[in-house]
């Protein structure tokens, strides 16, 4: 059974892959159709309010309704609740769904090849790598793939991210949880698709959106010699054409309230910062565990929980705050960075993604484990008073920031690049 359901398999292939190079001979060559291959896409139908969806979601909603000759579609990876395969619309974008149950096995396999190629993409962009990727690559095995690097964790990623003790708590939930697994899982699985591909003379690019992840990634995907291009995030949102601050210094904590986060250091900031506004706006994955961490907060006067901002709410928060305050265990570059940014703010972080919190902020310096003892906390205190004293000039530092973004991370040098990047650039393969 098994070999005639591969042999059904690899005449859909085949029947696709000759459809797609009829396409490519009568497509216009200046036509970019990427298609995404991410484990979510900011919606609860989709695995929630992640940095990597909202991030799929700027570049689907700048692009796609311009009807230009780039655009974005997105193939949820991560199997949902349905019979068969399914084509459905978020955020300017087609989503086509996998289902999780694995039945009619061929039928669905060519439903999905069929969704896939309606779309009309000609080229795969993936989040990381992960296995989930496998079932729509194999479907177009010589269509290019541009591999994005967001938030490879290596074995000292993981080392650090296990200092804190919820986290682990969290991760003990799925019994079968085990870093090292999983680094080897994605670690397999990119081999395999390198193998693949180079078999079926498919092209591989590596791209990154911060260059120290560069180094992690080859580390956690056991290659090397990859020379990614820098491939900036676009931020959708550039802000105000003039720099405005809240009358007494205020903060913003935006993003999940999860574990990794540490939110309970920025909690216990406002306690130690009575005279300052000290906002949070996000909501947690794991309800049960952080609702009772922020129970512990709630009486707090100066620290105001917003729950999940969007649009004109967050363009008003940000246009006012003093600075974003991030307390994570871990981050790559996330979205909220370069948001802060965006709008002349500076950021106050124990992560240094790329140098850009000594340029436009203050690194506290690494802070393990769960970051609220007097030593951990100091150094947050004081990045804080540095940055609310006369002497420091937080408003030409911020004009810098923004400056960075509105040369950096704009989407037309994200159009730039990846036209760049398929057109001219030698493949890894």
């Amino acid at each position: 059974m098994k070999i005639i359901k591969r042999f059904i398999q690899n005449l859909i292939r085949i029947f696709f892959m000759l459809l797609t190079l009829i396409r490519q001979c009568l497509r216009n060559k200046s036509d970019i159709k990427l298609g995404f291959l991410v484990e979510e896409f900011f919606h609860e139908d989709l695995r929630g309010f992640g940095g990597f969806g909202m991030l799929v979601k700027y570049i689907t909603d700048h692009f796609n309704p311009k009807r230009g000759m780039f655009g974005a579609d997105v193939l949820l990876t991560f199997p949902v609740d349905c019979d068969q395969p399914q084509k459905k619309r978020y955020h300017h974008a087609n989503v086509i769904l996998k289902p999780k149950v694995n039945k009619n096995y061929v039928a669905n396999y060519l439903r999905y090849s069929n969704l896939i190629f309606q779309t009309r993409i000609n080229a795969f962009i993936s989040i990381d790598y992960y296995g989930s990727y496998d079932y729509p690559l194999s479907v177009f095995p010589h269509m290019p793939l541009m591999i994005w690097h967001q938030d490879p964790r290596d074995e000292q990623e993981w080392v650090q991210i296990i200092t804190v003790s919820l986290e682990v708590k969290f991760l003990s939930k799925f019994k079968t949880f085990d870093y090292n697994r999983f680094m080897n899982n994605q670690r397999t699985s990119v081999e395999k698709m390198l193998d693949d591909s180079k078999r079926l003379n498919r092209k591989i690019y590596f791209v990154s959106q911060a260059n120290q992840l560069n180094a992690m990634a080859e580390r956690l995907y056991g290659i090397s010699n990859t020379n990614p291009t820098f491939l900036p995030n676009p931020i959708q949102s550039i802000g105000v054409q003039h720099q405005h601050f809240s009358q007494k210094p205020s903060f913003l904590l935006l993003g999940r309230l999860d574990p990794i986060k540490r939110p309970w250091i920025y909690f216990e900031l406002a306690k130690r910062f009575k005279e300052y506004d000290f906002y949070v706006a996000g909501s947690t994955h794991y309800q049960e565990e952080m609702d009772r961490v922020i129970a512990n907060y709630q009486n707090i006067p100066n620290l105001k929980f917003l729950g999940r901002i969007m649009s004109e709410q967050k363009d008003q928060i940000l246009n006012s705050i003093w600075a974003v305050i991030n307390t994570s265990i871990h981050e790559a570059l996330p979205v909220s960075f370069l948001e802060a940014f965006a709008y002349g703010k500076l950021v106050i972080s124990c992560r240094n993604p790329d140098n850009l919190v000594n340029r436009f902020g203050f690194y506290t310096g690494e802070i393990l484990g769960e970051g609220t003892d007097q030593v951990s906390m100091g150094k947050f205190e004081t990045a804080v008073k540095k940055l609310v004293s006369k002497d420091f000039d937080k408003e030409t530092r911020g004009l810098a920031a923004r400056q960075y973004v509105l040369e950096t991370h704009t989407f037309e040098n994200y159009e730039k690049i990846v036209r760049e990047v398929l057109t001219n650039k030698k493949s890894y393969l």
